[in-house]
Parts: C-alpha cells; structure tokens; sequence
C-alpha cells in the first residue's frame, strides 16, 4: 500500500519538450522563407506592372500615322441623272444582293432622311473630322438634302473583324479601318445630279493598351478616331458611277 508520501517514478518531461520547441523553430524559419518569398513575388509584381504601365504610356504617346497618295477633303462629282433616280439606284444596291458590291461595302446597310438610323443634324454637329466640309452641309436648307442616304454599319465596333484595310498605319503596321458614309445629292442642272461623300465616325483599331478603367487597370481595346480617309470615298463614288453606268 502506498501512503501520501510514497515516491512515484519520475519522468524527465524536458526531452517530451524538445521536440516541440524543435518543430517551433522549423515551422518559424519556413515561416519566414514563405514570407521573403511573397514579399519579392509582390514587388515582381509591382515592377512588372509598372514596367506595363509604362510602356502602354508610351504606345498611347505614339500616333497613327496616315498614308494616302491623295488627299481630298471633299470627294465629289456629276452624274449622268437626276438625283431621284440617282438615289433609288444607290438605295437598291444597298438593300438588295450585295454580291456584286466590293466586299468592304457589303456591310453597309441604308437609310434615307427621316428614317431611325439617319444622322440628326445635332448629331452631324458632333462628329469629328471633316468639320469644314460638314459645317458647310448642315448649312444647307433641308430640302436641299431631301434626296441624301447613309451608308452604315451599327455591328460590333469592339470586333476586329469588322474593320477594313485602309490608308492608316501604326509602328509600321496597317491598322483596321472603318466608317459609315453620308452621300450628298442634289440637282445639278438639267437632269443631272452633284454628289458628295463625306465619312462619319472613322476610327482605327490601334490593338490593346493599359488603362485605368470603371473596371479597374488592365488592358483595354484602343479604338482612336482618326481624320477620313480618301480612298475609301473614291471607292465608294466609283461604285456610284458604274451604278449609274447600268
């Protein structure tokens, strides 16, 4: 029987406890290794978004450059017809079998004056490019645009695919290219018709560039809007021609 004073077998507790301040150091120093670790992974990081940073500054420094081997700042003519007749054959051509259009203008759909797509005046105000020639338009009365269309594309101006090759460049490339087209018609003596064509909205599809946005920093499309073009106009007059030619 043992009394209150009877010895126990003692039990050195000092080698349970080595393994446990063992593992506390081991788990202190990966600790530490992991946060030295995730420290020069932010500052990576940090230095790779400010390198970014900076190099789409200075591709947004850079500007499209235009090569066109003319330079018109009204495209213009006279048709054989009046321009009632003149209008109709556009208007057909643009809302019937596009087939034989060139492929650039088989996108454009048409409108006449009072119709939901046709430009309003203020709007024709706003527009960047040729204000000249589109100040001196809106000048005229409106029956002296009664017989007008417009050409346009309302698709997606966030798609690449929807833009043509034209006459602007950007770091040497050739950058996507689109617009809508107002035609101007109006008699011209007897029996035929002045013709003008202006662009609207023209903008270039640039690629991508960082940017501070609603949504936060990132990358961003760089759509810019840029002056009109010639050829494009020219183009379009020529196919205006042989409409009449027909």
């Amino acid at each position: 029987m043992t009394g209150p004073c009877s010895t126990r077998p003692f039990r050195d507790r000092s080698a349970l406890a080595t393994p446990a301040r063992e593992c506390s150091g081991a788990c202190s120093s990966r600790h530490a290794t992991i946060g030295a670790q995730y420290r020069a992974s932010g500052i990576a990081r940090a230095i790779l978004a400010a390198a970014s940073i900076v190099l789409a500054a200075c591709s947004q420094l850079r500007s499209v450059e235009r090569r066109a081997p003319q330079d018109l700042a009204s495209v213009t003519a006279t048709l054989p017809v009046e321009p009632r007749l003149a209008r109709e054959a556009i208007a057909a051509a643009f809302a019937g079998d596009k087939r034989r259009l060139p492929e650039m203008l088989r996108r454009f759909s048409v409108a006449r004056p009072g119709d939901d797509h046709f430009p309003r005046d203020d709007q024709l105000a706003h527009e960047r490019g040729s204000q000249a020639a589109l100040a001196r338009y809106l000048a005229a009365p409106a029956t002296a645009r009664r017989e007008d269309l417009f050409l346009y594309d309302f698709s997606d101006a966030d798609d690449e695919k929807d833009y043509w090759r034209s006459e602007y460049y950007f770091d040497g490339r050739q950058v996507p290219f689109r617009c809508n087209f107002l035609i101007h018609l109006e008699p011209s003596g007897a029996a035929a018709t002045a013709i003008e064509i202006f662009e609207l909205s023209p903008r270039v599809w640039v690629g991508k560039k960082f940017s501070l946005e609603a949504h936060g920093p990132g990358l961003y499309l760089d759509i810019r809007d840029v002056a009109p073009t010639t050829a494009d106009r020219l183009e379009l007059l020529q196919v205006v021609r042989q409409l009449m030619a027909k």
